[in-house]
């Protein structure tokens, strides 16, 4: 008998990074990514679908949490 593995599909993951309140490169938001892309590289489970990031340097009002 010839029995041939099947392969597993791999899952797609995608992380979202997110600072606010910082103007310019951030380092906490590259330091997000780096964690993300060590995750998904070191599962061999997984398959990247992409690391997106936002910087919002302007914060909006939210007076519910005053």
């Amino acid at each position: 008998m010839n029995h041939t593995a099947s392969a597993v599909p791999r899952l797609r993951v995608a992380a979202y990074c997110r600072v606010a309140g910082s103007e310019g490169p951030d380092p906490v938001l590259d330091a997000q990514r780096a964690y993300y892309e060590q995750r998904i590289t070191a599962n061999p489970g997984w398959t990247s679908a992409g690391i997106f990031t936002d910087s919002s340097a302007v914060q909006s009002p939210r007076p519910a949490f005053k």
